[in-house]
């Protein structure tokens, strides 16, 4: 059913096996005997949350095109003043802020001076 949940998906992956399926011997066992049918509970499992899902999204893909993960921090980053990659670039020039987001680039090696320059992103940009 390519209708399903990523939860049930994966927990239909899981019951899956890793070795290659035997096709010939198979349907030479079939012609040779019947085999019942197992027939599995159903399992009803919880929905993720949409954070849940960004996370695995990541862990499978790599990216997302749900919200971007830190808009799921953003209200406790709030609460603790740190800014959004937006704001950061509307600061005036030598203030003092914190912004948080996922680092995209980092300049490498880092400066003589051990400076380090670094693209990042939040759900601003």
């Amino acid at each position: 059913d390519l209708n399903l949940a990523r939860r049930d998906a994966l927990w239909a992956i899981k019951a899956l096996r890793d070795e290659p399926l035997p096709l010939f011997a198979a349907a030479t066992s079939r012609e040779q005997k019947t085999v019942p049918e197992i027939h599995e509970p159903l399992i009803v499992l919880k929905p993720m949350t949409a954070g849940r899902e960004v996370v695995e999204d990541y862990g499978h893909v790599g990216l997302t095109l749900r919200s971007h993960p830190v808009s799921f921090l953003r209200a406790d980053l709030r609460r603790r003043r740190i800014v959004t990659c937006q704001e950061a670039m509307q600061a005036r020039d030598r203030s003092w802020l914190e912004a948080a987001g996922l680092v995209l680039v980092r300049q490498r090696p880092g400066s003589a001076k051990g400076v380090m320059f670094l693209t990042m992103e939040d759900e601003t940009g």
